[in-house]
């Protein structure tokens, strides 16, 4: 069955603010979790920052939004295999995108400095030379 809901990422210029955007999506929920994808119905508010890329394509706004969502959370995913701990604690990871919506991410001293440069080299591959900033 198609289900629809409200969706505000937290991936937009400040949520805790209520600068984020707000969409509604859809999916159905006869398909697989891991194989089931959400797709735009409309949105209700744009951020700042995603208004600001993206005018009026509330579309583009979306997919912009779910890629960001992603790749925010893929790299967490990363860091919880390469421990082999699928509790690593989220509050170790620390990230925040940029006004020109590229993302960093600091994992403070949870991390090695040698588990640094594997999720360095993990990052690079899995979304490009240096998409993904650490300090």
């Amino acid at each position: 069955m198609k289900r629809q809901q409200r969706w505000t990422p937290d991936t937009c210029a400040n949520s805790a603010t209520g600068d984020a955007c707000v969409f509604v999506e859809e999916w159905d929920d006869a398909v697989d979790p891991y194989a089931r994808t959400h797709a735009f119905v409309s949105a209700e508010k744009l951020c700042s920052h995603h208004a600001a890329i993206h005018g009026s394509d509330h579309a583009a706004a979306f997919q912009a939004n779910y890629d960001e969502n992603r790749m925010k959370n893929k790299v967490f995913a990363i860091v919880q295999a390469m421990k082999a701990d699928p509790n690593f604690p989220i509050d170790s990871f620390k990230w925040s995108f940029d006004a020109e919506r590229n993302l960093t991410v600091d994992f403070g001293n949870s991390l090695t400095a040698d588990e640094k440069r594997q999720l360095r080299a993990y990052m690079d591959i899995q979304f490009g030379q240096n998409k993904v900033m650490m300090p």
